[in-house]
């Protein structure tokens, strides 16, 4: 999901899957100036890979992704003057230049900052002590702004430092400002004796938090520095953990906010910055002394609760919904239960993930359509980039004969797309397929750009060439479930598939190439008018057209570094030859890798350690999975591998060339225990590869290879065995049938198998056919095998991975180690975990923004 990438991140470490959800669409540094910047590796026409690393986040607390946070903003930050900064972000059209400031005569009966001694920002207390009387003086120039009210401020300053807002979501920064509202004040206010004490004292409420302070007392943990040096950001492994820090509480403010941008305060002792991040960068004033020039700071706090809520980077789009707006919504009961859960759901977490009235314009009609939206069901957590969020939404009916009546429920995709002029918009795509009646993709029935909601970081970080972003919202009719959900036999797996390959081939017919072929994006629908939705016929959708382009637009790539599609999925001559535009073969490859990565964990292979029988509960399959070594090497060598290229690209996919190339299938079924249809769907779709693979004249995609920066790691690449217990064999090669289904012969530039659709049609068609007699086939699937897999070899993936970021529910944060993750009560994995919130999740994209998760639940 995504266009024009500007940010050159690595492929996924063996990422984790997208976690599950139930949607349609799918479903986490040096001041200096721009001329003395780090150059970027491209420009406008010349695409880095958009794999962001943070988009799969298990939790904040995640080594591997506060490293990968600290790595994706270490060219996005710029150091502006104080007067700059305040005079170009810390202004409102509507303020009087008479209250601009703060006077002379209300500084000198405040207490500026007073409570805070030479000896408590010498550093000889702890940084805790600084919280209050920090607190009391920020509070004081939010009283000093003119007010309806003088006795209730409708901001006030908390200490939130040690009160997180559950055991689940326990990220805290020092200091919250909240407005004083009745919704906000029962998220974060606390009872007495749950203050110990402390005047100030109040719980972490991401969703109400205006701005944050960040307060260090140690020199050596500082996320940027404060001192005479040139530099911006502290170069240290310490000062990287602040940096981490400081990102995660953005990214946090952003993921459950709608926010167009946001601030926070940074302190070192008498020292502070002001900060300012949007979905480009960060922009960073100098350090200033606040306590020998206390008007500095107090000015900031003073203009801003005079500011509009606009002005302040709150997106007025999305309002809050009323009270009788949502009793309404209480009593609306989907007739699906898989869609009932998702609106019980929403409508319980409202304290913490507060439902939002949205307006966006219809797709076909000139009105606005109203939808009602709660807690995300997908994001990213990455502070950068596309930040795509999805929503299970409420739809307000606006024809007349039902007006305001609630009907059903829909999805909403949120995000940031780069502006440019190549090619179509996801908008106009989805469109196109409606007009051309291209069946099983999702249906837009609302959105478009927000207007006037755009980035403005790029602006200051010019020597990189970044591209402006721009907030779009979009609005689709299905609900539906990804495939890397669990489900229940191959028969509705290769079902799916088949239908999603039937959608790509019609929308091939039209000149559009999706470009984006994974397990997250093609999915199974919810029938919202039955029951239970597995009673119904199976019928799959391919999803999130975002990174799609026509053909006449696809040799446009060719000057672009980097490629577009999801790592884990992309055919191996992508990975091979990074600067190779996007082709037709790439995207049926992907199909095949989908089928077979689905085996891997959806079925008994050869790397099997799940038992027959009995369902393992969560912490037995936990267990099971953690010490399944084999297959999590396995999975890296195969699907994971890279090594980085010259150009700021990287490259892998070699074991994927020398299994395509021999046509033999990465894993190995257990004949008694998988369909006889898809064991054979497998051998035959190996069979395409090995007679396409043998057509292609590598010589010539030589042109599209850049050289490994470490030559002797990218040579020393761990070669797979595959391991073929007792009782089992690899199976005899099996070639399909080609001719069953003649074709229009391929261009002569290209003659190849996967060149056109038709043989690997004719091969699902088989199947389909075959599936309809395999008993076998209603009843082959396992539990998830690579829910909580654990890499234990020295391959193991550097990147984070875990569960908590894709549909279902996209916030998670708990503490793991290098080889466990863990959130709440779901554990996350190094390959995979299948309560990843992602809606963007490994993708990468070569002539598009930058990658993070997914969305359609």
């Amino acid at each position: 999901m995504s266009y024009e990438t500007d940010h050159p991140d690595e492929p996924p470490p063996s990422p984790s899957p997208p976690p599950s959800a139930i949607l349609g669409i799918e479903t986490v540094f040096t001041p200096t100036p721009a001329s003395e910047q780090p150059q970027s590796s491209g420009d406008a026409n010349r695409t880095p890979i958009t794999y962001k690393p943070s988009s799969y986040a298990l939790g904040y607390k995640d080594k591997d992704y506060r490293a990968a946070v600290v790595s994706e903003m270490a060219r996005y930050y710029y150091q502006m003057d104080y007067s700059l900064f305040m005079d170009r972000f810390v202004t409102a059209s509507s303020l009087d230049e008479a209250f601009a400031n703060i006077s002379q005569k209300q500084l000198d009966s405040a207490e500026k900052f007073s409570g805070l001694t030479d000896d408590m920002l010498g550093g000889k207390c702890d940084e805790s002590k600084l919280y209050a009387p920090l607190c009391e003086s920020l509070n004081e120039a939010i009283g000093m702004a003119p007010h309806a009210d003088p006795e209730r401020p409708p901001y006030v300053f908390k200490d939130v430092s040690i009160w997180p807002e559950s055991s689940f979501e326990d990220s805290k920064i020092d200091i919250a400002m909240y407005p004083t509202s009745e919704g906000a004040s029962l998220a974060y206010e606390l009872d007495e004796k749950s203050k110990k004490g402390r005047e100030h004292a109040a719980r972490v409420a991401w969703a109400w938090m205006i701005l944050g302070v960040e307060v260090k007392q140690d020199p050596t943990r500082t996320a940027f520095m404060f001192d005479n040096s040139s530099n911006l950001l502290h170069d240290s492994d310490k000062g990287r953990e602040g940096q981490a820090q400081i990102a995660q509480y953005a990214t946090q403010l952003m993921l459950r906010q709608h926010r167009t941008f946001v601030f926070i305060i940074y302190i070192y002792r008498n020292l502070a910055r002001l900060t300012r991040w949007d979905r480009v960068g960060c922009i960073v004033t100098k350090p200033f002394d606040f306590k020998a020039k206390p008007e500095m700071l107090l000015n900031f706090v003073y203009r801003l609760v005079q500011m509009s809520p606009a002005e302040q980077g709150y997106d007025t789009t999305a309002v809050l919904a009323t009270a009788e707006e949502i009793t309404r919504l209480e009593a609306f009961k989907p007739i699906n239960k898989r869609a009932r859960t998702r609106a019980e759901e929403i409508l319980a977490n409202r304290t913490y993930y507060p439902i939002y009235k949205v307006s966006c314009p219809d797709a076909r009609k000139p009105q606005l359509n109203s939808y009602f939206i709660g807690k995300h069901c997908a994001a990213s957590y990455s502070s950068t980039g596309r930040a795509t969020k999805g929503y299970v939404a409420f739809v307000e009916e606006t024809e007349l004969t039902r007006h305001g009546e609630l009907t059903r429920l829909s999805f909403m995709k949120d995000y940031w797309r780069p502006v440019h002029n190549k090619g179509r918009t996801e908008l106009e795509i989805c469109k196109l397929l409606e007009d051309a009646r291209v069946q099983n993709v999702p249906t837009v029935i609302a959105g478009g750009d927000v207007a006037a909601q755009r980035t403005v970081t790029q602006e200051y970080l010019a020597r990189q060439l970044l591209l402006e972003r721009q907030h779009v919202r979009l609005v689709f009719a299905q609900l539906a479930r990804a495939l890397d959900d669990e489900y229940s036999n191959s028969s509705v797996m290769i079902q799916v598939v088949y239908d999603a390959l039937r959608a790509h081939e019609n929308a091939w017919d039209v000149g559009i190439l999706h470009r984006d072929i994974s397990a997250n994006n093609i999915m199974r629908v919810i029938d919202q008018d039955v029951e239970d939705d597995n009673l119904v016929p199976v019928k799959g959708i391919l999803n999130d057209w975002d990174l799609a382009r026509h053909k006449d637009d696809l040799g446009n790539d060719a000057t672009q570094v980097g490629r577009s599609g999801t790592w884990t999925f992309m055919s191996a001559t992508s990975l091979q030859y990074p600067l190779k535009p996007n082709d037709l073969a790439d995207d049926l490859e992907s199909f095949i890798h989908v089928v077979t990565y689905l085996s891997f964990r959806f079925h008994y292979h050869n790397y099997t350690k799940l038992p027959f029988g009995k369902p393992l509960s969560l912490p037995e399959l936990m267990r099971r999975n953690g010490t399944n070594g084999r297959l999590a090497e396995h999975l890296h060598n195969h699907y994971y591998q890279k090594w980085e290229c010259k150009g700021g690209v990287y490259s892998g996919g070699e074991h994927k060339k020398s299994s395509n190339s021999s046509g033999t299938p990465p894993l190995i079924f257990n004949s008694l225990r998988v369909s006889p249809t898809l064991i054979t769907l497998v051998n035959e779709l190996y069979g395409l590869l090995e007679l396409h693979y043998s057509a292609i004249d590598f010589p010539a995609l030589a042109k599209y290879s850049s050289p490994a920066i470490d030559d002797e790691a990218a040579s020393k690449l761990p070669e797979t065995v595959q391991i073929i217990p007792r009782g089992m064999s690899q199976p005899k090669k099996r070639l399909p049938a080609l001719s069953l289904r003649p074709k229009p012969a391929p261009e002569p530039s290209a003659p190849k198998i996967l060149d056109n659709h038709g043989y690997i049609l004719q091969v699902f068609e088989d199947a389909d056919t075959r599936i309809n007699i395999d008993k076998m086939a209603l009843n082959d699937s396992t539990q998830d095998q690579l829910y909580c897999l654990t890499q234990t070899t020295n391959q193991a993936p550097s990147g984070p991975t875990g569960s908590g970021t894709k549909r279902g529910s996209l916030d998670t944060g708990d503490d793991r180690d290098s080889k466990k993750h863990r959130t709440g009560s779901n554990a996350g994995s190094a390959l995979n975990s299948d309560l990843v919130q992602i809606p963007e999740g490994g993708k990468i994209d070569a002539g598009n923004a930058s990658k993070e998760g997914h969305t359609h639940t």
